[in-house]
């Protein structure tokens, strides 16, 4: 599988990110994905913890 970069940042023109595909992205749901490991909603984060 390819690189993902999820960002916050409207800079996502090709390489800003890295190699692979740039995802741009609220900055709840790049935290959530950083906590889970794989893009997934902040809100979708909080019911799988139960939270």
């Amino acid at each position: 599988m390819g690189q993902i970069t999820i960002s916050a940042i409207n800079r996502n023109f090709p390489g800003r990110g890295g190699p692979g595909t740039t995802w741009l992205a609220s900055p709840p749901t790049v935290v959530a994905s950083a906590i889970a490991g794989r893009i997934m909603a902040f809100d979708q984060l909080r019911d799988e913890m139960g939270a």
